[in-house]
């Protein structure tokens, strides 16, 4: 059970219940702490490190995607601080990644070191809000796209990269 240190702000039951919950509203997220993500990006990337080392880079079963859904339902659903370490670490134990991992990666400058040299690539790279989308080094994707659009920019794509390599 959270502590009231690391409560930010839970949402109504009736959301919980349906694990369906979205932006609390405006009025909601003046009550809310806005914790500093640094150390959630770094086990973030330790658990990229790790399915690198098990070979499952993509896909639901990967360790990257699965912590990165767990450390956003901890803070959109239970309110919990992901600033805290412990919930980061509880995070990565929920999904089955090793918590010795999790530790490592926030106490490692390390790793601070990777995740800002990724931000300061991104902010070269002209990215600016998420989700973005880099396909093949050349096409840069800013926001949500309907089916369509985002059917049409990877078929674009696709065709400049088989002509890069023909």
């Amino acid at each position: 059970m959270p502590t009231s240190s690391t409560l930010i702000w839970r949402p109504p039951s009736t959301s919980r219940a349906s694990s369906l919950w979205l932006n609390p509203g405006p009025r909601h997220l003046k009550k809310c702490a806005r914790p500093t993500t640094a150390c959630a990006h770094r086990v973030i990337a330790a658990a990229h490190d790790a399915d690198i080392d098990d070979d499952t880079v993509a896909g639901p079963d990967s360790f990257h995607l699965k912590v990165a859904e767990a450390i956003m339902r901890s803070h959109f659903e239970m309110g919990l601080d992901v600033s805290h370490p412990e919930v980061l670490i509880g995070c990565a134990q929920d999904i089955g990644m090793p918590p010795d991992l999790a530790a490592l990666a926030i106490g490692d400058e390390e790793w601070a070191s990777r995740v800002y040299s990724d931000y300061q690539m991104a902010m070269h790279m002209g990215i600016a809000s998420v989700p973005t989308y880099v396909l093949d080094g050349q096409f840069l994707v800013d926001g949500h796209q309907t089916v369509t659009a985002f059917s049409n920019i990877l078929a674009t794509a696709w065709d400049n990269a088989r002509k890069d390599r023909a």
